[in-house]
């Protein structure tokens, strides 16, 4: 059976077997549906590893720090904290293999291996794993600055958030502090380790600890 082609007079050409359309329009949703499957297994395994699913676009943008114009320990707090931001591990680097909320594993980890090591007061372990517990281990050793003392946070600090912050109970790594701006690094955030700042004079942070 033959039908006329409508884009040439006069002509003739052989119609389409019957259902093609139909198996190509089926095809087509299958692929689709595979490339769905793919990216979306790709963005879970990302979020659990600890990295970011939309690239570093997403994390923020590790600020220039003089390091020479620091002391050893906070240089290298510093140092240590941007090739964690550079290449980061899956969360359980941090935590020893817990499965767990990781920021105060990853500032514990930071300061760890940046020679700084933290002692926490229930196990003697460098890591301390609860915000909480990371508060009492900055009281006993005097080293907590409560917001509004009067203490100018310094690259290489702790920031510890409140629990009624926009971050909840949390704690981050101090990179600058300027212009009325924090600007800090830390784990167990969307995306990751990321890259934040907010006013430094923000009424959600607790206070700070400093690694001597």
């Amino acid at each position: 059976m033959s039908t006329i082609d409508s884009g040439r007079t006069g002509q003739y050409a052989a119609a389409p077997p019957p259902g093609t359309p139909r198996r190509r329009r089926a095809l087509v949703a299958c692929v689709l549906a595979l490339i769905v499957c793919v990216v979306a297994a790709g963005v879970v395994w990302r979020m659990k590893s600890g990295h970011s699913a939309a690239g570093n676009d997403s994390r923020g943008s590790f600020p220039a720090v003089d390091l020479q114009a620091l002391p050893a320990d906070r240089a290298a707090i510093v140092q240590v904290a941007h090739t964690q931001f550079d290449d980061p591990g899956p969360a359980t680097k941090y935590s020893q293999g817990a499965q767990e909320a990781w920021c105060a594993d990853f500032v514990s980890w930071v300061w760890n291996t940046a020679g700084v090591p933290m002692s926490n007061p229930n196990s003697g372990s460098w890591r301390i794993p609860g915000v909480y517990t990371l508060q009492d281990y900055l009281q006993s050793v005097h080293r907590l600055h409560l917001q509004g003392s009067g203490y100018q946070p310094q690259p290489g600090d702790l920031v510890l958030w409140k629990t009624g912050s926009r971050f909840g109970a949390h704690t981050n790594l101090v990179l600058s502090d300027r212009d009325g701006r924090l600007t800090t690094v830390g784990g167990n955030q969307p995306g990751g380790i990321t890259v934040t700042t907010e006013p430094a004079d923000d009424s959600g942070i607790l206070g700070f600890g400093s690694p001597a």
